[in-house]
């Protein structure tokens, strides 16, 4: 009698792998089925196997794809996918079916327990998906921005910078009339389409940022981050939903390596060398952290220990290790407060003993 079955599903689009393998390696089971939780499920009840395990999928399938599994009655867990491509690196072709299989062979082993991926709420996907997308709205703005400066330019304007405001229009239209009564190209029908464009954008951000700043102030973990000086709105939120659950991290320390905030480190025999940072963590998290870490240290007016110790780290190492230095240890000091579910000390208690 078969001692157990684990099955791994290897997401795609269209189409997902399945395999099936028993508690000695043998494969039940390798087929192709719709990317539909429904139908998935109709593959595995055919299988007429009562002793599944678990079903293993990787961290970077669609949360609502993976909601839909656990709806179904399947047990599902989800691995971090970093960490299930070392051992799918194993096989010697990348194949569907051979990923199926390696994450089958990974719930078999009982490696899955030890490499958990966090799977977020609908409500937290809610709020990546807004600063997701207005950070994709910024950079696009900035873009359109620098097209209008380039297009103007060649025609012979002397404008260096393009602000992001409501006195974008009137400075286009103020070059584009020079440009003619030089004697330039007519190239208005041309240029004021990006310049609509810009202003649609700058209008969706500008709504993005009144919706965000109110989800801020209405959670409690992202209104005590507010109290940091230099902590926006932004990455408050973008903390809290990459984190969202602060049990998960067992030291607080933790979360600066989960954000790629620690300093890359090879070491073989008696050498070791450390170089920049590990940037394996999320990037807008980790970006929003190092700009609330430089408004700190250069334009927060209310001062505070963490501070003082990247103002002083600045003057010794510079700027930019200064404020990868105390994005890291914010992230700590966040999670921390977090946990206990504290206010935000400016000098704590130990420090000013």
């Amino acid at each position: 009698m078969t001692q157990g079955v684990w099955i791994g599903l290897d997401y795609g689009e269209d189409t997902t792998a399945i395999c099936a393998v028993d508690a000695d390696g043998r494969a039940l089971l390798e087929c192709q089925a719709d990317s539909d939780a429904q139908a998935i499920a109709a593959v595995v009840e055919r299988l007429g196997c009562h002793n599944i395990r678990s079903v293993i999928i990787e961290g970077a399938t669609t949360p609502y794809f993976a909601r839909q599994l656990i709806a179904c009655g399947l047990p599902l867990v989800v691995v971090d996918a970093l960490k299930a491509s070392k051992i799918l690196s194993f096989y010697r072709n990348k194949t569907d079916a051979n990923d199926a299989r390696g994450l089958a062979e990974i719930g078999r082993l009982g490696a899955a327990p030890r490499m958990p991926a966090h799977m977020r709420s609908p409500e937290c996907c809610a709020i990546r998906d807004q600063l997701i997308i207005r950070d994709q709205m910024v950079r696009e703005a900035a873009r359109l921005r620098h097209s209008l400066r380039s297009l103007l330019r060649r025609q012979g304007s002397r404008v260096r910078t393009l602000p992001r405001g409501g006195t974008l229009r009137p400075i286009v239209e103020g070059e584009l009339a020079l440009i003619e009564a030089a004697g330039g190209a007519k190239i208005a029908e041309l240029i004021m389409p990006l310049v609509d464009v810009h202003e649609g954008i700058i209008k969706f951000v500008k709504a993005a940022d009144s919706q965000l700043k109110r989800k801020a102030e209405e959670l409690p973990a992202t209104r005590s981050f507010l109290q940091i000086p230099g902590v926006g709105y932004l990455a408050a939120l973008a903390f809290f939903s990459v984190v969202e659950d602060p049990a998960r991290f067992a030291r607080s320390e933790d979360v600066a390596a989960f954000l790629g905030l620690v300093p890359r480190v090879k070491q073989s025999g008696a050498v070791t060398r450390r170089s920049g940072i590990t940037k394996g963590g999320d990037r807008l998290t980790r970006k929003s952290l190092v700009m609330s870490s430089w408004v700190m240290i250069s334009r927060a007016k209310k001062d505070c220990a963490l501070k003082d110790w990247g103002r002083a780290l600045a003057a010794r190492s510079g700027h930019y290790t200064a404020r990868v230095a105390v994005a890291r240890k914010l992230s700590v000091v966040m999670l921390s407060m977090w946990k206990r579910g504290a206010s935000f000390d400016p000098y704590p208690s130990a420090m000013r003993a």
